[in-house]
């Protein structure tokens, strides 16, 4: 049995998803196995699927609801993001996994480089505040990411390291109430509500896509942020809940 699912959310862009499977595939893991949800037509030109299980999206699945039909469809202990048009690099997955010997370890998250100069970081995890702001971590310009850089509150949606029994308690899978911008600091106040912690890992590196996807209009990323914030709150004693409705 794999002890790690690579889930490959590919809810509309062929070209993506065929950059982001060559890398996995000329980089994989032992003891993987690889999991595409599909949300557009893929004929698999390759012939892959001895290698690939393809998993079809209901028609309008959007990245989340990919990513979560492919963890559901997962048979690991751990699960690993990677969305179409991220791209993996050689050996990525090993030091990210050595962090999940602590049973807290809920998440890991890797860094993501820019794919044209690689020593610019552009993510290295997302993380809120209490007044439910969202915010992806990148260090100042020029400089790296460190053990005293920013700490992360969950991986980016798009790319990160869990453990599957996270999922069990919170979904199963990312919530949908938040959108696709909130989803994965959502997750990561879940995960520290029921006992887990995120995990940063330096030898980690994943390439981000040369373009950036569009994310929802305005309208619905302030719904979303509401939304966030309010759920953001459950589980905290009164004090801080006092402290975040003051600094929101």
């Amino acid at each position: 049995m794999a002890t790690l699912s690579i889930v490959i959310p590919a809810p509309d862009d062929v070209a993506a998803l065929e950059q982001t499977l060559i890398s996995v595939l000329e980089n994989r893991p032992a003891e993987s196995e690889i999991i595409v949800v599909l949300g557009c037509e893929y004929d698999d030109p390759w012939n892959i699927r001895d290698e690939v299980r393809f998993v079809r999206a209901p028609v309008g699945c959007g990245l989340v609801g990919c990513i979560n039909l492919g963890i559901a469809s997962s048979s690991a202990e751990f699960v690993h993001v990677l969305s179409s048009g991220w791209r993996a690099t050689e050996g990525w997955t090993d030091a990210a996994m050595e962090h999940f010997v602590f049973d807290d370890v809920g998440a890991v998250v890797p860094i993501g480089l820019s794919f044209t100069d690689r020593t610019r970081v552009v993510s290295a995890g997302v993380r809120y505040s209490r007044g439910g702001r969202r915010s992806v971590v990148v260090p100042p310009q020029g400089k790296p990411i460190t053990k005293d850089s920013v700490i992360a509150s969950a991986p980016l949606l798009e790319v990160g390291f869990w453990r599957t029994r996270c999922f069990d308690g919170v979904g199963p899978g990312f919530s949908t109430t938040c959108g696709t911008t909130y989803a994965d600091v959502d997750m990561g106040v879940s995960l520290s509500h029921a006992g887990y912690r995120t995990v940063r890992e330096h030898l980690s590196y994943v390439l981000a896509p040369e373009t950036e996807p569009a994310r929802s209009n305005s309208f619905l990323q302030g719904l979303h942020a509401e939304r966030f914030f309010w759920r953001s709150l459950s589980g905290l004693s009164l004090l801080p809940i006092l402290f975040s409705l003051v600094s929101h």
